[in-house]
């Protein structure tokens, strides 16, 4: 991926990462994320940089990754 696509990734960390902290029972998937935590100035954010960004969140503890039976997956707050 480009420089402007690790750019981008680390905005949306930083993004997700504040929503969590602001909303911290909130939980949803990566399309959710992408339509309501993220600013609507990120249009030209992907599901995959959405993914990417979760996926250095949840490595670093701050998200945790949950799949559903249904097999969909949601992303929430860590809670220690």
């Amino acid at each position: 991926m480009s420089t402007f696509d690790d750019d981008l990734v680390r905005r949306l960390e930083f993004e997700i990462a504040a929503y969590l902290t602001s909303h911290p029972n909130a939980a949803d998937s990566i399309e959710g994320i992408r339509c309501w935590w993220l600013d609507p100035g990120h249009t030209n954010a992907s599901d995959e940089h959405v993914r990417r960004a979760l996926a250095a969140l949840v490595s670093r503890g701050v998200a945790q990754r949950t799949e559903l039976r249904d097999g969909h997956v949601i992303y929430r707050a860590a809670h220690s």
